[in-house]
């Protein structure tokens, strides 16, 4: 998901990342996003983080050297079993 920096702050991120888990509400118990671990992406794992979004693992050097891979997690259901 990206969404023009210039429209950073306006709830669209937000808002197509709800739309993303309802839609996955009754088909998923789990969803995983992954990002870069460079500082510049510092706020692009601010945002996951605040909507409740952990941190599942990170690889590192998996873009480039210095460049790691977060991985982000969240379930959908926690009583649900697939």
């Amino acid at each position: 998901m990206a969404v023009d920096p210039e429209m950073h702050g306006q709830g669209v991120g937000t808002a197509l990342l709800e739309e993303m888990e309802s839609r996955l509400s009754d088909k998923a118990r789990l969803i995983v996003i992954d990002t870069s671990g460079r500082p510049d992406y510092a706020p692009t794992r601010a945002f996951y983080r605040a909507r409740g979004y952990q941190t599942a693992a990170v690889v590192r050097d998996f873009y480039a050297l210095g460049d790691d891979q977060v991985i982000f997690s969240k379930r959908l259901h926690r009583d649900r079993r697939y």
